[in-house]
């Protein structure tokens, strides 16, 4: 496996772990999902420890980091060349040496779309340059959805979900809610590309008689909402998800 995205996918895995070895569980599922820091560009935890302890997935220096909020970097692992299994037992032993409430498992209740990998797998290198931009892909659409959220009245801040690796929001109403993401290419979209979904009650709303979209474009079936590629400019996008949001709060809000 040398495909960048996924091996990050990968690597964000051991966050996921931390989540929810450390963390209150939540019925949906959202303690496990992960903080995107645009300054450090980095992949972050919630706090596991009382004093705000977080694991760190570092892409400006591919690493795994333990920061503290007054001590700063405390612990890094470096990724390139790291096998699997030495990864997890590190993680196991600072867990251990910063006297966390509790064990860190490598286990999860999910499956990634990529084979399990053994204990012996070894992470590739990966190119500064491809770092960069995917860090840059991440901070554009958490400034996007935070900057959209501050316009709506109920509005989760946008969290990367270690399932599918995408970075998610979710706008809600006294009748429904608009899901908001950018996603990882997958079997819809071969590239990173913005989705918006939206709910009517939890009905998802059909997306076939709506008009056309000035940017993007509809997709109905499976699953119903829009979709633009990343490739887009910001201004773009922007305008997409703003198109897109006034047409769904109508539907909506129509009684």
């Amino acid at each position: 496996m040398t495909n960048p995205t996924e091996i990050l996918h990968l690597a964000s895995q051991y966050l996921a772990a931390a989540n929810l070895s450390f963390v209150t569980p939540k019925e949906d599922d959202s303690h496990s999902n992960l903080g995107w820091g645009a300054e450090g560009k980095r992949l972050f935890t919630y706090d596991l420890s009382e004093d705000g302890l977080r694991l760190v997935l570092n892409l400006n220096y591919y690493s795994l980091d333990f920061v503290h909020p007054t001590e700063g970097e405390v612990a890094s692992y470096p990724l390139s060349g790291a096998r699997h299994l030495d990864v997890v037992n590190w993680v196991v032993r600072e867990c251990a040496f910063m006297k966390l409430k509790g064990d860190y498992n490598y286990h999860f209740h999910y499956e990634l779309p990529y084979t399990a990998i053994s204990d012996d797998f070894v992470f590739p290198s990966i190119e500064t340059e491809v770092l960069e931009q995917l860090a840059i892909d991440r901070s554009i659409a958490d400034r996007l959805f935070t900057n959209l959220g501050s316009e709506l009245e109920a509005f989760s801040l946008p969290r990367i979900w270690p399932h599918h690796f995408d970075t998610g929001s979710l706008a809600t109403f006294n009748n429904g809610s608009i899901g908001y993401g950018m996603a990882i290419p997958d079997s819809m979209v071969d590239d990173y590309y913005f989705y918006v979904a939206g709910y009517k009650g939890h009905d998802s709303i059909d997306t076939l008689a709506l008009k056309p979209l000035k940017h993007g474009e509809w997709r109905s079936g499976s699953w119903n909402g829009a979709v633009i590629r990343n490739s887009e400019n910001e201004k773009i996008v922007k305008e997409f998800l703003e198109e897109v949001t006034a047409i769904f709060k109508s539907q909506i809000e129509e009684s």
